[in-house]
């Protein structure tokens, strides 16, 4: 990851359009980013994090990041992603979405997978939902959306378990 932090740079950097909605401000400088990702390393074996770089696929254009986080709790992962503003808005973070659940339930063998999501961050709660993701609220929205995107803090929790996941692939005829 830390040899595209380049590549990822130009798009998370004093962009709130995509910052908005993060649960951290972005990086300041090129080495923030690069420190950020040499510092996901550290985890142990025991509480994994996966960090992939989300490409275009017909011309492997860098878009976002993707993660998968286990820590603190296995078999429980924890999505999140992110893309460039220029990527909003045309099917990419249902994608994202995607990917990021084959990657927990087919290769990290998780039992369930969890995202986290801001006030008002309409376009993730609909990829979310798309891949079967069961919603909870977990704090006032409305109250929440009289801030700034910025200041917002995360009111719904998503959830979706291998066997919700695992039943969907069936119905959609995929084994």
């Amino acid at each position: 990851m830390a040899h595209d932090a380049a590549a990822l740079f130009p798009h998370v950097h004093g962009a709130s359009a995509v910052t908005d909605w993060l649960c951290w401000k972005g990086p300041d400088t090129l080495v923030d980013l690069v420190d950020r990702y040499v510092s996901w390393r550290l985890h142990t074996p025991a509480e994994p994090v996966y960090v992939f770089v989300l490409e275009r696929v017909e011309d492997g254009l860098v878009m976002g990041e993707g993660t998968l986080r286990f820590d603190g709790h296995p078999g429980v992962g924890d999505l999140g992603y992110w893309l460039g503003s220029e990527f909003h808005g045309v099917g990419h973070g249902s994608d994202a979405v995607e990917l990021l659940v084959r990657a927990g339930f087919e290769h990290c063998g998780a039992r369930a997978l969890t995202a986290q999501i801001k006030a008002g961050n309409v376009r993730s709660l609909a990829a979310l939902d798309r891949h079967g993701f069961r919603r909870e609220p977990v704090g006032d929205e409305q109250d929440a959306l009289a801030l700034s995107p910025a200041d917002r803090p995360i009111t719904w929790a998503a959830s979706l378990s291998r066997r919700t996941w695992e039943r969907m692939k069936r119905e959609a005829g995929e084994a």
